[in-house]
């Protein structure tokens, strides 16, 4: 198989993790729920397959060893790995309360700090395409409602990342002092003028010590579709998916808080990778009806339609949702405000 699904998680509770006092007051149920993603790049040379399963193994030890004392339970609920990317991501979700939302930062910290020691020093970039800033590329802290204090656990691990590994923090969203209500708080405007994500040229070294850490306004999701060539058609594809990203896009005029960004995967294929930020107005379900329309009108120039040159291989979701997430805070008896 092209990608590699790592197993869904059993709920575990939340750990003391390193760093924290054991000590910890009941937590107040005033404020939402979490969910948390971690992306790391991997496999690739400085994060090689075994090296990324021991990286999961960690962060499930890390929610068992624990007290069954407040603040409750933190879990595993997903993980996915894509070799032909080497990109991987492993989802995190935490009850309510801010005592929780300190532990959910503790453990991405902690995540975070073992992915280095688990690296391959002198492993060189990752010769994958897709982007990324560092070995441990991303990580957002998403609310579960609108009370939620995804903010404040999005800066509080920053400052961990920083003290604790050394790390250059670049935050966004609701966690910059502007409280992210500007473009230039968005994860795309940080990316694009504080990193080489978006570069061209060599990718950056996935050893490197930077990550982008925020929580965006709203819970995010994300969805890829991805195209081959039809049969007995040569080239083409990229231009496809570029126009395919186009039209999916908000700001070229599509679905509202859709951001597409088109990447080549593998040889033969391209893949349009849509973060959704705002998913009950531009939702999945809204991504394959564009999808479908746009795959029967006519190309440019051309005057025949793009199935004549390209075919929809796959569509598929990426990590979580935000029903998924509370039916498995829920499923632990932890009601989310």
């Amino acid at each position: 198989a092209d990608t590699l699904t790592m197993p869904r998680m059993r709920p575990v509770p939340c750990p003391v993790l390193r760093g924290m006092s054991s000590s910890i007051s009941t937590p107040t149920r005033s404020s939402g729920g979490l969910a948390a993603n971690i992306y790391v790049s991997g496999p690739s040379p400085s994060l090689p397959a075994p090296a990324l399963l021991s990286l999961l193994r960690f962060a499930q030890d890390s929610c068992r060893d624990i007290s069954r004392g407040p603040p409750g339970s933190l879990a595993v609920v997903h993980a996915f790995a894509d070799p032909t990317y080497g990109r991987s991501s492993i989802h995190v979700v935490a009850p309510p309360g801010d005592d929780a939302a300190i532990c959910l930062s503790s453990l991405l910290s902690d995540i975070t700090g073992h992915a280095f020691e688990l690296s391959v020093p002198d492993g060189g970039t990752a010769d994958t395409p897709h982007p990324s800033v560092g070995l441990v590329d991303h990580v957002s802290i998403l609310p579960l409602d609108g009370s939620s204090p995804a903010s404040k656990s999005a800066r509080a691990l920053s400052e961990s990342l920083e003290k604790r590994h050394g790390m250059r923090a670049l935050l966004y969203g609701t966690a910059c002092p502007c409280g992210g209500t500007t473009v230039e708080s968005t994860l795309a405007h940080v990316r694009r003028t504080r990193t080489n994500f978006f570069g061209e040229g060599a990718p950056a070294d996935a050893a490197a010590r930077v990550a982008c850490v925020g929580s965006p306004p709203l819970f995010t999701e994300n969805w890829n579709v991805r195209l081959r060539a039809a049969d007995g058609v040569e080239g083409g594809v990229r231009t496809a998916a570029v126009r395919l990203a186009r039209a999916l896009r908000e700001r070229d005029g599509g679905l509202t808080g859709v951001e597409a960004l088109s990447l080549a995967y593998g040889v033969e294929e391209y893949e349009v990778a849509c973060n959704l930020l705002d998913p009950e107005r531009g939702s999945s379900d809204m991504i394959e009806e564009r999808v479908r329309e746009w795959i029967e009108m006519p190309s440019p120039g051309g005057g025949t339609r793009n199935d004549d040159a390209v075919c929809l291989s796959k569509s598929y979701r990426v990590g979580t949702t935000r029903d998924m997430c509370i039916e498995v805070l829920e499923g632990m008896g932890q009601a989310v405000a």
